[in-house]
């Protein structure tokens, strides 16, 4: 079986936002205020805007030092994220901003998300179970005709009668440790 590909993260726009927003206001910035650039002077963006690039800086070195996320689980933890951002919830009045996500919000979607992602796995699971049940069929068919081609290829070829009963106990033999390996491998 293959390694499960990693994915790398990249930082999120929000975490971008959220750090930029602190860095400013450790600044003893007001992040809300208003940067005036050109000739003649128009607003460019707020005072926290200027703190983006470190704080992306400042997220990276968080996510390296993370453990690497499988693509299954970034890919189902992306589509939570999507989920919470796509609620339709009013927002709080002190803070039109935010975004207002109740304990029952998330477990639903959680539920749906864990329950989509476990019928994929149970799917995947399916078919390799009969990936491996079709290869079980043919071993004993290839192990057998191995067997029978090998009892040729002496130099000089041997005369009289092939008598099967040591190879056929070969080939079970053989059969039983791929089986065996199949069901528990070992690693090594």
């Amino acid at each position: 079986m293959g390694e499960q590909k990693m994915v790398p993260r990249e930082p999120t726009d929000n975490e971008i936002d959220a750090v930029a927003f602190h860095l400013c206001e450790a600044d003893g910035a007001d992040p809300h205020q208003l940067i005036w650039e050109g000739n003649p002077p128009e607003p460019w963006g707020e005072v926290w805007q200027r703190y983006t690039e470190p704080a992306r800086a400042i997220c990276r070195t968080m996510i390296s030092a993370a453990p690497p996320v499988p693509a299954a689980d970034a890919e189902l933890i992306t589509t939570v994220i999507r989920d919470v951002a796509e609620l339709d919830n009013p927002s709080h009045p002190d803070w039109p901003e935010a975004l207002v996500v109740t304990p029952d919000d998330l477990r639903n979607i959680l539920e749906r998300n864990l329950q989509t992602a476990a019928d994929a796995l149970a799917a995947e699971n399916a078919r390799l179970r009969k990936c491996v049940e079709a290869a079980d069929g043919q071993l004993s068919r290839v192990l057998h005709e191995m067997a029978g081609a090998v009892s040729v290829c002496w130099e000089p070829r041997p005369t009289g009668v092939f008598e099967t009963t040591q190879a056929l106990e070969f080939v079970a033999a053989a059969i039983a440790e791929l089986r065996a390996a199949l069901k528990e491998p070992s690693g090594g």
